[in-house]
């Protein structure tokens, strides 16, 4: 996926809106003004694009156990 692929699947949820709170390469969405995910544009353009998203924690943990490119740390998908 690129960036406007996951900008646009960002937006398609329900009530999402984007925004850029933090700085100017920092996409922020959240549903009745709860952040869900971060898209930083700069890493992209830099070719190491990762995104956050908000997870449930038991799902978060399968994720990481499934997918190597699902930071622990961090929970974390880098792409």
């Amino acid at each position: 996926m690129n960036v406007e692929e996951i900008r646009e699947y960002f937006l398609s949820k329900k009530a999402a809106t984007e925004s850029t709170p933090f700085d100017d390469v920092t996409l922020v969405f959240k549903v009745q003004n709860k952040m869900f995910g971060l898209l930083p544009l700069d890493s992209a353009m830099e070719g190491n694009m990762s995104i956050t998203v908000k997870c449930d924690p038991e799902k978060a943990i399968k994720l990481r156990e499934d997918f190597h490119f699902v930071s622990k740390r961090t929970a974390k998908c880098i792409l």
